[in-house]
């Protein structure tokens, strides 16, 4: 979008190097300063609705970006005709269709093993008893230096069990830097050896997410059936401390890496320690994220949750299908994203070569939406 900020702003920005000192500082909500909300001052311009929900990230930095608007905009200019930016979007949106298999997946979740800590409401029962081999290095490798060809591929580690239980899980990171992998995420419990910790620090992923689920050990054992929770928070500082600080070293309001994503999921048995949760790991890591009940939790799950449900619009959960692919520990591939079962697999990365599972998983997917894709090609024809 587009914003005009002052000279002094920028000023003040580039003299501080915190962050505080950032556009999303400027325009979120802080509760120690408490304001109405920036979009109905009179300061903010109203956007086409049609633009202001795109689901599309519209800027043309990577050979996807370029392919997905390049065909909208250059149809508008044989024309002859003004750019009009709601049927560049509705172009995108066809063009994402038809050409997700050849784009390649752009996030991808690798479970490199499986075995978590604990079980309880935050996981799917189904789940608790799963045991699979761990990622063999050899699969791995010839995993990412596929997703690597298309230079936007955001990896995460995580799936049924926690990728610190891999034994090898700091080499499968450098395997994936070797090969450029642009953003490497890790998703885990935090329940191991500080030494083991240590590894994940060395390993220098970008994002390393922490299922903490609670604001005190007691809801922490309410959903997962034990805590660790001295050992977690440990562990915690143990990764705070052991940052690489990027500029001057002030503390956790510097900018640092990797980023440290305390998570919460929202349940009944920890939905009073969200705003004690939010507020501490706001102020002191600048992140926190409360997680709805996931999307594939068992429909006996759900039920047992009196909270007002929080799924994401069919409308994203369509376009991150477009984009996602889950690979598991064995290799095999689940035809829905996010489904760590081992119950509908499409293909096998150890048979086949990732892109030719990507393009099964992709015209299945097709097959889905179809009655909606229908419609987005007859809305930019007519356009057209």
């Amino acid at each position: 979008g587009g914003l005009v900020l002052a000279r002094e702003v920028i000023q003040e920005f580039a003299s501080r190097r915190i962050r505080q000192a950032t556009i999303g500082h400027l325009l979120g909500y802080r509760s120690d300063n408490p304001e109405h909300d920036l979009i109905a001052r009179e300061n903010n311009v109203a956007i086409d609705p049609r633009i202001r929900s795109s689901l599309h990230r519209a800027v043309f930095d990577t050979p996807r970006q370029r392919r997905i608007f390049e065909h909208a905009v250059e149809n508008s200019v044989l024309q002859g005709t003004e750019v009009d930016s709601c049927d560049v979007l509705a172009s995108a949106d066809a063009q994402l269709m038809e050409g997700a298999s050849a784009f390649g997946p752009q996030h991808v979740t690798i479970e490199i093993c499986t075995g978590r800590a604990g079980a309880g409401v935050a996981r799917s029962d189904r789940l608790a008893d799963i045991q699979r081999p761990i990622m063999d290095e050899s699969i791995f490798r010839k995993i990412v230096t596929a997703l690597a060809r298309h230079k936007d591929c955001i990896l995460s580690l995580g799936g049924s069990g926690d990728p610190l239980r891999h034994p090898h899980f700091d080499r499968l990171i450098h395997i994936a830097r070797e090969v450029h992998i642009p953003v490497i995420h890790v998703h885990t419990e935090l329940i191991a050896e500080q030494e083991v910790v240590q590894r994940l620090l060395d390993c220098s992923p970008d994002v390393i997410s922490v299922d903490i689920d609670g604001d005190s050990a007691k809801t922490r054992r309410a959903m997962h059936g034990v805590d660790h929770w001295s050992l977690i928070l440990k562990n915690m500082e143990h990764l705070i401390r052991g940052r690489r600080v990027l500029g001057e070293d002030i503390g956790t309001a510097g900018f640092a890496l990797p980023w440290i994503v305390p998570r919460l999921q929202r349940r009944v048995e920890s939905v009073e320690d969200i705003p004690t949760f939010f507020e501490r790991w706001r102020r002191l890591l600048g992140t926190a994220v409360i997680d709805g009940i996931p999307v594939l939790a068992d429909e006996c799950q759900r039920d047992l949750d009196s909270l007002s449900k929080t799924y994401p619009p069919a409308a994203y959960l369509r376009s991150r299908s477009l984009r996602e692919l889950c690979i598991l520990s064995d290799g095999t591939v689940p035809s829905i994203a996010g489904d760590w079962s081992g119950e509908s697999i499409i293909g096998d990365v150890r048979e086949s070569d990732v892109y030719d599972v990507w393009c099964l998983l992709i015209e299945q997917r097709r097959v889905t939406y179809r009655e909606e894709y229908d419609v987005i090609k007859n809305y930019v024809g007519a356009a057209s």
